[in-house]
């Protein structure tokens, strides 16, 4: 399927600023950056310091993945622990049973861990020392000149399609970019975007979205008032009240 024109060829023109005009308005390539609905922004292991952690539904999931892996880890292996004239010897399946638990338990055990452990790719706010960190790299807050929301998935007028993801961006000084976290939730982003900008302190928040709307919405008010200008015209020129000379 290609993709909607406002993806390929983006309109950003309604902010009214020069960097907006410069800047880019299609998804950076952060596939490793993925919100997947795991992760929520939060207060991290000081006051001051604010990152993505894990939510509490995906720890359970999480914790059960680990400890379901750990079961099938358990009963694959049981075999060549057992005695001569155990429970064992009367094991059924023979190896490709064995095989496939031990296969089973490390995606589930990997997965428990890869759920529990934070990324070094999520990015860190330090309000104290203003500035955003991900991996080795460290952005100043003063660097920063407003924060992005692009959309994949929406076209031109600013309808959604059943498949559409959100993307939080900082846009810098110099027109570049930066990226923060990819969303399912258009809400969520739209509140963690509000949120970061208060951290930075301001700097506007660029929503593609509302932006799109609200063209559409005026230029339905456009269309509308023309087409009562031209009804109007036509009643006048119907009206035989009063004769031209």
């Amino acid at each position: 399927m290609d993709q909607p024109e406002m993806e390929k060829k983006p309109k950003p023109s309604g902010f009214g600023d020069r960097v907006a005009d410069q800047t880019e308005w299609q998804f950076l390539d952060a596939t490793d950056h993925v919100d997947k609905d795991v992760y929520r922004l939060g207060e991290g292991r000081t006051a001051y310091v604010y990152t993505y952690k894990p939510t509490i539904k995906s720890r359970l999931t999480a914790w059960s993945a680990l400890i379901l892996g750990a079961v099938i880890l358990v009963r694959a292996l049981l075999p060549f622990v057992g005695g001569e004239g155990s429970f064992f010897e009367n094991v059924q399946g023979g190896w490709e049973d064995i095989i496939f638990d031990l296969i089973i338990a490390a995606i589930l055990l990997w997965t428990g861990v890869a759920m529990l452990g934070k990324p070094s790719s999520l990015i860190k706010f330090n309000n104290i020392e203003r500035f955003a960190e991900r991996e080795q790299e460290k952005l100043y807050y003063d660097e920063i000149h407003a924060v992005q929301l692009v959309v994949s998935g929406v076209d031109a007028n600013g309808v959604v399609s059943h498949r559409v993801n959100f993307q939080l961006n900082f846009v810098l000084r110099d027109a570049g970019r930066f990226h923060i976290m990819n969303y399912k939730q258009y809400e969520r982003a739209r509140t963690d975007a509000e949120t970061i900008a208060g951290y930075i302190g301001g700097v506007p928040f660029w929503d593609v979205i509302e932006l799109l709307q609200r063209n559409q919405a005026n230029a339905q008010q456009v269309a509308a008032a023309e087409s009562a200008a031209v009804s109007s015209e036509e009643d006048g020129e119907g009206d035989t009240r009063y004769p031209r000379s």
